[in-house]
């Protein structure tokens, strides 16, 4: 983790010290951060800088893929392609990282992926087949939200994909027989905790109470809780922390469910308007 600038002179010295903190959280380091600098940061007020959970800095992608050294991005393509001959499942509920994962394993895949982002009201069935001149043999079909399709449309979908000589890589909230699992994602406490030090770490306008607040492991493990494992929910919850604070407003962070939550689609992220056009990515 480096960042580039100079640092920003903190008359309390408090905040300073705390985003050490959040830095050295970041990184997973027990050592002293004396190499690491902030960005340099203008002084500006509270409410025209942005907000670290804001959708840009936590979209699929954008956000370093945390895992253990056997499930690093790296030796998941070495296990697609080598042990499960290009076909696998990514496995995990709602938030967990799913798309996050697919963001970051579809580059490592050697440029050969037709990528669908599979959404509710969108038609996806038809969507998927649109592309089919975009086929070829020896590509990966790439399914982001499987459980968008009826159990027919997938069973065509994954016979045409086969007879074309395509390989096959979705994710979904459950397992599917007919297509062997690569990894399962889940989320932990101490997985969360890193990623929300890295969107802090270069929040230094933030007060030491609040960004206290934010990183404490067991309200982040309330909220991970009352979330059902869902990283996305925790991030939009922190959203609104902010939002409110800088609002003039309390901190407080509250485990009672979120106004909308339960209106949210399950299958293959957030629900997103019926208008928007669904992605369709040819690497």
């Amino acid at each position: 983790m480096k960042f580039s600038g100079q640092p920003v002179a903190d008359e309390s010295g408090a905040s300073s010290g705390l985003w050490r903190a959040a830095a050295q959280v970041s990184t997973g380091s027990t050592r002293p951060l004396t190499a690491v600098q902030p960005p340099l940061v203008r002084r500006l007020p509270a409410q025209y800088l942005s907000n670290p959970f804001a959708t840009r800095f936590v979209a699929p992608g954008v956000l370093t893929w945390l895992a253990p050294a056997d499930h690093c991005v790296a030796e998941l393509a070495r296990r697609f392609t080598s042990d499960l001959h290009g076909r696998g499942l990514v496995v995990g509920p709602h938030g967990s990282g799913k798309s996050s994962l697919l963001a970051h394993l579809v580059p490592q895949l050697q440029g050969r992926c037709v990528s669908h982002v599979l959404r509710r009201g969108q038609r996806p069935y038809r969507q998927i087949l649109a592309h089919r001149p975009q086929w070829r043999r020896g590509r990966i079909l790439v399914l982001d939200g499987l459980e968008q399709l009826w159990p027919w449309e997938y069973a065509l979908v994954r016979s045409l994909a086969a007879a074309a000589g395509m390989g096959l890589l979705a994710t979904a909230h459950r397992p599917y027989r007919s297509l062997p699992t690569l990894v399962k994602t889940a989320a932990d406490v101490a997985t969360l905790q890193q990623l929300v030090a890295r969107l802090l770490a270069a929040q230094r306008e933030l007060p030491t109470q609040l960004l206290e607040r934010l990183l404490d492991p067991h309200q982040l493990g309330q909220l991970l809780a009352a979330e059902q494992g869902s990283v996305r929910e925790v991030f939009m919850r922190l959203y609104d922390v902010v939002e409110e604070f800088r609002s003039g407003g309390t901190i407080q962070l509250t485990t009672s469910p979120r106004p909308g939550l339960n209106t949210m689609a399950t299958g293959g992220g957030a629900s997103m308007p019926p208008t928007l056009i669904p992605k369709v990515v040819v690497f």
